[in-house]
This record gives structure tokens, sequence and C-alpha cells, in this order.
């Protein structure tokens, strides 16, 4: 065998080890969040090291017996077309074409739930699928998924720590006050 053959023979392999190696991947995740039944919450779909990422087509279940989405925003990583989808209760679809590449790390969508379930209820945030292409390539390229858990928590209380009802208290104390005062000058007069 002639050192051109083996030289031929060592590309070949070479070549034959790009092609089966994977492409770059992509890490998509939902975090855990929470909020109070009759609430708004913002949960941003983060997309983590993206690179050149043309298109990204997201599916996404939640349980619609404890948060509905109220809204759907596209995420700062992604500056080209941006669609979703929540015509049915219980799943979103997101669909993204990005002509420039989705590079970095940020979200690709926020969703605002609003929480209907009762305390201490929770929904999954899963992925059902998703797909990715390279822009140049377009090859479809690995998906490590990562989805969260929404949980329903107790009514928060209010900001400065006030007490529900105090302040109801507080001004018919105030009345009482007024009209002890008032009372009181009116007797020292007549």
């Amino acid at each position: 065998m002639t050192h051109t053959m083996k030289m031929l023979g060592v590309l070949a392999g070479l070549c034959l080890l790009a092609i089966a190696a994977p492409a770059a991947g992509l890490s998509l995740g939902i975090a855990d969040a929470s909020g109070s039944t009759g609430s708004t919450v913002d949960v941003p779909v983060t997309a983590q090291e993206a690179r050149n990422i043309g298109a990204l087509d997201i599916g996404v279940m939640y349980d619609p017996d404890v948060v509905s989405i109220e809204s759907v925003e596209k995420g700062s990583l992604v500056q080209g077309m941006f669609v979703s989808n929540t015509g049915t209760p219980g799943i979103l679809t997101l669909g993204m074409i990005d002509t420039q590449g989705m590079t970095g790390t940020g979200p690709v969508a926020v969703v605002r739930f609003r929480v209907t379930g009762a305390t201490g209820t929770e929904s999954p945030l899963e992925f059902l699928e998703v797909l990715a292409y390279d822009l140049t390539s377009h090859d479809p390229l690995a998906v490590t998924q990562n989805g969260g858990t929404f949980t329903v928590t107790a009514e928060a209380a209010p900001a400065g720590g006030t007490i529900p009802g105090f302040d109801a208290l507080a001004a018919l104390g105030a009345l009482g006050v007024i009209g002890a005062i008032f009372l009181v000058s009116r007797r020292r007069r007549g």
C-alpha cells in the first residue's frame, strides 16, 4: 500500500467521524415558579449558550386546572420571527426563525401565567418536543431539556407587614378617638 493510499484512508476515516459526530447542542430550561391564586406570574423559557440557532420549535405542557396562559412574548434572545399558539388548554407551542442566528444565553419566550389552582396544587412545566436547527448548515441540533414545576402558594402578606383587615380596624379606632374628642370638647363648652 502506498503512502498516498494510507493518507486517503486516514482522510476518509476523519470524514466519517465528522459526519457521525453530532452537531453542537442546545440547552433549554424552564425554572420552577410559584404564585398565589388570582395572581399573574411571568415564566421565561431560557436557552443556555445557544450558538447560531436558525429555527426553534418548542412544545410545552402545563396543567390548565392550575394555571392558564394570559400572554406569550418573544424573549430577548430572539431577533427574528416569533409565533405562539395557546389554542389548546394545557399545551403551548412556540416557533422562532432568526436569520441572524440566536446566540448566547437568555429567554427565547416569556409566558405570563394566571394562577387558577388551589393553594398547594402544582403544574408541571414540561417540554413535549423541541426541534432546533443550525442557521448555516440547517442540521438538526441535539437539545437538552430541563422542565420545571409551578406551585400555587398561599396569598402573600401585603407589603409593609400589615395584617389583612387591620386598616379597617385602625380606621374604626381613629373614628372612635375623634368621636371621643368631639364629645369632650362639647361638654366643656356647654
